[in-house]
């Protein structure tokens, strides 16, 4: 009998508030404001200009990368530096748009690098062919590959 008198009164109470204070006094414990969900669309890149020398030295780093699994000789076809926040480790949730199925993708940057690129590299053909995008990043002073696969 307690819980069909309650039901009512904590509705009317809610229906009765400001609208101000519906959406944040009247929240339960622990919930928070959904925000929303960037685009699945959104481009994980920098539009920064990539220096020569810099890109000399992510070459190496990609050379002997790709010389410890038997995969050279390798071209670099692009570098591009990625926006770290998008990148960090972990599932990144994205929008397809109202009525679509929820997106996400893999981030393989460590919090703590100073900076990542993503090199577009063609390899030696093995049996899963022969092109890769691996992710670079600086930690530190020392420059390692953190991340590779055949999608950006």
């Amino acid at each position: 009998m307690r819980s069909k008198i309650l039901a009512p009164i904590f509705v009317a109470t809610f229906l009765l508030s400001p609208i101000s204070q519906a959406y944040s006094s009247n929240l339960p414990t622990g919930v928070q404001k959904v925000r929303s969900l960037p685009s699945c669309g959104i481009s994980r890149i920098l539009n920064s200009k990539v220096s020569s020398d810099l890109t000399r030295s992510l070459t190496k780093i990609a050379s002997k990368y790709y010389q410890a699994k038997h995969l050279l000789p390798i071209k670099v076809n692009a570098v591009n530096e990625v926006n770290l926040s998008l990148n960090y480790i972990g599932e990144h949730r994205c929008s397809n748009g109202v009525g679509a199925p929820q997106g996400s993708w893999g981030g393989s940057v460590p919090r703590n690098a100073k900076a990542a690129w993503l090199l577009a590299i063609t390899h030696k053909m093995n049996e899963f062919g022969n092109f890769h995008f691996i992710y670079i990043a600086q930690i530190k002073s020392h420059f390692e590959v953190v991340g590779e696969g055949t999608g950006p």
